[in-house]
């Protein structure tokens, strides 16, 4: 586990160097560096590494049996883009160490991407990004990893006005993992919410769940209806580690106190369409966790690539603070989250198929 801790460390020095540098005249070359090496780094060891991880040995027995399928089956457990990227790579001769180090280099390359055209504080973003998205999904969940990268290429053609290509990357994004379906709802996401809206939503979620309301009722958001949506809703609704309640976790409460700063002093500082996209994304984020909160699985994962906008809003946080030693506070506490956070990672009940180790 030591490697993953050295890791944290090494992204936390460059985001001190990278505040230091903000605003000079080396600062885009700087921060040219740390992307490039940032990202070589987590590709190497996601591509090396062996059965580490939930979903490693699953991937691994699906990509064997696709080998002998001629065509898309729902019933293998996947959706069809990721189905048919699978079936490309077997055609070519990929086996399943090189095919996991190719989708690696897309995955985690659309991310970093991502972060070159809407962070101001690449190694920041990299930092939240190394103990969420990476660890559960770029690193082990490449599905849902591979979809809302794709729907972030997404994002950027939409804030660019690429409307045709922004249509075209959702709908590929969904057809990887249909919980990326949220990307077609950017459009709503484009406009001015205010701030008593926002709070008085989220005050309601939160006194429903402590007060153990229920929103979710597996019957009636199935409509009844036999596919593979339903199939896996049902599967998941059987297993108690994915139906059980949430709760006003640590998790949750931090998100909404990042949303309140990012409101209070972001806007204004940023593109307005990026400003709206992202802060209501994040909040629509909040308040699936808050409706969904007693149906785990819906509640963690169906707004994942909304909820993970923490990795731009924390960055444009920091860099709207008002003088370069409360900038550089910000961003040392931003560390000790990210500390906090692989800590509790490495010592849950998930810690031990973390054990770092290569195929070789």
């Amino acid at each position: 586990m030591t490697i993953y801790y050295f890791i944290w460390f090494f992204f936390f020095s460059l985001s001190i160097a990278e505040i230091h540098y903000y605003g000079k005249q080396d600062q885009k070359l700087i921060q040219s560096y740390i992307c490039i090496i940032c990202c070589i780094l987590l590709i190497l060891i996601t591509s090396l590494k062996g059965n580490v991880g939930s979903d490693y040995s699953s991937y691994g027995e699906k990509y064997h049996n696709i080998k002998f399928l001629n065509h898309y089956d729902w019933i293998i457990g996947i959706e069809p883009g990721f189905w048919y990227w699978m079936k490309f790579c077997t055609i070519i001769g990929l086996s399943y160490v090189q095919f996991w180090a190719l989708t690696a280099v897309i995955n985690i390359g659309s991310k970093f991407y991502a972060f070159a055209k809407l962070s101001p504080l690449i190694s920041v973003s990299v930092s939240i990004y190394f103990l969420g998205l990476f660890f559960e999904r770029d690193f082990d969940g490449v599905r849902q990893g591979l979809s809302i990268g794709v729907g972030y290429f997404a994002l950027i053609a939409y804030l660019a006005k690429k409307n045709k290509l922004y249509l075209l990357l959702a709908a590929i994004a969904c057809s990887i993992h249909y919980t990326s379906v949220i990307f077609f709802l950017l459009p709503i996401l484009n406009r001015k919410l205010s701030q008593k809206f926002i709070f008085g939503s989220i005050l309601i979620g939160v006194i429903a769940v402590i007060f153990k309301m229920s929103f979710f009722n597996l019957q009636s958001v199935t409509w009844g209806y036999d596919n593979a949506i339903t199939a896996r809703l049902s599967n998941y609704s059987s297993l108690e580690e994915y139906s059980s309640s949430v709760g006003l976790s640590i998790g949750i409460l931090t998100r909404i106190l990042f949303l309140y700063v990012f409101i209070r002093i972001c806007r204004g500082r940023m593109p307005f369409t990026m400003f709206n996209v992202i802060c209501n994304g994040f909040f629509l984020a909040i308040m699936a966790s808050l409706i969904f909160n007693d149906f785990v699985i819906v509640s963690h994962r169906l707004f994942y690539g909304f909820r993970e906008f923490q990795i731009f809003i924390v960055p444009w946080i920091i860099i709207s603070l008002r003088g370069r030693s409360v900038q550089l506070l910000g961003t040392v506490l931003t560390g000790i989250y990210c500390l906090i956070l692989l800590f509790r990672l490495l010592h849950s009940n998930m810690a031990v198929v973390y054990n770092y180790k290569t195929f070789f």
